[in-house]
């Protein structure tokens, strides 16, 4: 009797790491694989997000997002006087291929295009591409550490025509929970560059936000 609850309790644990192996990842470089959707819900700097994902198959995924942000991707410029403040919409379509899978790592490219639609301070209207290389590193299969670089590009059409320019180095986290459902901390930083008619800025570029994704 002993033995069999033994070897049940060892077959639960099992599942469930297996179970847990198998978890819900958005921002590494594993793709989720056909049939497989999800959600997530994030917050922090400078905006609040939804992002949708759908492996079309075992190397690639395809989905679309949605951003409100109210800062400035760069949150501070040499600029006397900078107010980051500014309230936009962020609609836009989301790309992942993995690159390479090595089974303890994976190494893959993230890249997504949008529109920007200010409104407030001033209505205006724009365009961002951010491609990035991001490289993760699981960890006994409860969560993944990822690692990259991006260079998020944001032109505004105001006055005259902004580019932002950022060169960001990224770190985040995803946990799961189970294998639908994972929380995640994102972090990315670096130097920016605000080019505009008649000069140009030197700034800081900063993203910290925190999210749970929902396998569907």
């Amino acid at each position: 009797m002993k033995k069999m609850i033994a070897v049940v309790v060892l077959s639960v644990m099992l599942a469930a790491a297996s179970a847990q192996a198998e978890g819900i990842s958005m921002f590494s470089g594993q793709t989720l694989g056909s049939p497989k959707m999800a959600l997530n819900v994030g917050a922090g700097v400078p905006d609040v997000s939804v992002l949708f994902l759908a492996g079309l198959n075992k190397d690639m995924d395809l989905g679309g997002f949605f951003k409100l942000g109210y800062l400035s991707p760069v949150l501070y410029m040499s600029t006397p006087n900078y107010d980051p403040v500014m309230v936009y919409f962020n609609p836009g379509v989301s790309f992942r291929y993995s690159i390479r899978n090595w089974g303890k790592y994976n190494l893959g490219f993230i890249g997504e295009a949008g529109f920007l639609i200010g409104a407030y301070p001033d209505f205006n209207f724009g365009l961002n591409i951010n491609p990035s290389i991001v490289f993760g590193i699981p960890i006994k299969d409860v969560v993944s550490i990822n690692l990259g670089f991006g260079i998020p590009f944001n032109i505004l059409f105001v006055n005259n025509v902004v580019g932002m320019i950022p060169l960001a180095f990224k770190i985040g986290a995803e946990f799961f929970i189970d294998p639908k459902l994972s929380v995640n901390f994102n972090t990315e930083m670096g130097p920016g560059i605000c080019a505009y008619s008649g000069g140009s800025d030197v700034g800081f570029y900063g993203l910290f936000k925190a999210g749970i994704t929902f396998g569907l």
